[in-house]
């Protein structure tokens, strides 16, 4: 098993104690647990057999990272009771002149709108599109880079979000009220919203967090490519803020998530690439 896979048994073990600890849907969750870390297994154990076991054991943390945002979103205040937006409401009060949120709503509009609903959008193809141009290529290293670094990021937001569960604007802050719906991406965002939104996990943002790994990998792996990803990143950071989904302060912690979990990845290459030549010249 590689380094993902032991990390996503880590936080399976670790969110199935959680929910034994404070009872919630224990033995529903503990048993799900433990069938898809049964799962992660079998991939791992299987993958030389076929390209298929090889393409699922490859993919499936893409899967993982849209199952565990919601299960963990439903034990936000499983550790700390109650949410902590007052806290980021009173650090924006204390830096800014005013809420970005609030003053968000001054210039919004319908065309508006519907701009930041495009951005917020190219979100949800952002990954599968940059991790599968970089799976098309014959050297996997630099898509597995970005997968360790995803799931490093999200492990990182989800001890965030357990220890400091925030709701965000919309269900927080005094005064706010969403923008005009846009269009055709105001509608597809709001269904998607409706459908598949959590209550909890704004900061830091992972959807900027996500984005923004997907920009750096670009950029190194990618560069015609690169422009619009960077292009979708400042969009999606604008439209987080705008749409009232995320404090600017979360858009700011997932800048900071994002590059740490960039460089804890980097660190642990380095140091099995080391180990690796170490023990090459000893076998040698």
């Amino acid at each position: 098993m590689n380094l993902v896979d032991r990390l996503y048994l880590f936080y399976l073990a670790a969110v199935a104690a959680l929910a034994v600890w404070s009872g919630h849907a224990a033995i529903k969750l503990v048993s799900l647990h433990v069938a898809i870390a049964f799962s992660i297994w079998i991939l791992a154990a299987t993958r030389h057999r076929s390209p298929v076991i090889r393409f699922l054991h490859d993919w499936y943390p893409l899967a993982l990272f849209i199952f565990s945002f919601e299960e963990v979103a439903r034990l936000s205040l499983a550790v700390v009771p109650q949410w902590q937006d007052f806290h980021v409401i009173s650090f924006e009060q204390y830096v800014f002149p005013a809420s970005p949120n609030l003053a968000a709503l001054r210039i919004s509009s319908q065309p508006l709108s519907e701009l930041m609903a495009l951005g917020y959008f190219s979100y949800y193809p952002l990954f599968p599109v940059v991790a599968g141009l970089l799976y098309a290529r014959k050297d996997k290293r630099p898509f597995r880079n970005l997968v360790l670094e995803s799931v490093l990021m999200y492990l990182i937001a989800f001890a965030v979000y357990i220890g400091f569960p925030t709701e965000g604007p919309r269900h927080a802050l005094a005064g706010f009220h969403p923008p005009p719906g846009g269009w055709i991406f105001g509608r597809l965002v709001q269904m998607i919203q409706s459908g598949a939104g959590v209550h909890g996990n704004a900061l830091p943002s992972s959807h900027v967090g996500l984005a923004l790994l997907c920009a750096i990998s670009a950029q190194r792996m990618l560069p015609r490519v690169a422009p619009f990803i960077w292009m979708s990143l400042c969009l999606i950071c604008l439209a987080a803020v705008y749409g009232g989904y995320h404090y600017l302060s979360d858009v700011l912690a997932a800048v900071v998530v994002a590059l740490t979990a960039a460089v804890l990845r980097s660190l642990i290459v380095s140091l099995s690439c080391r180990m690796n030549r170490q023990s090459s010249v000893a076998k040698a």
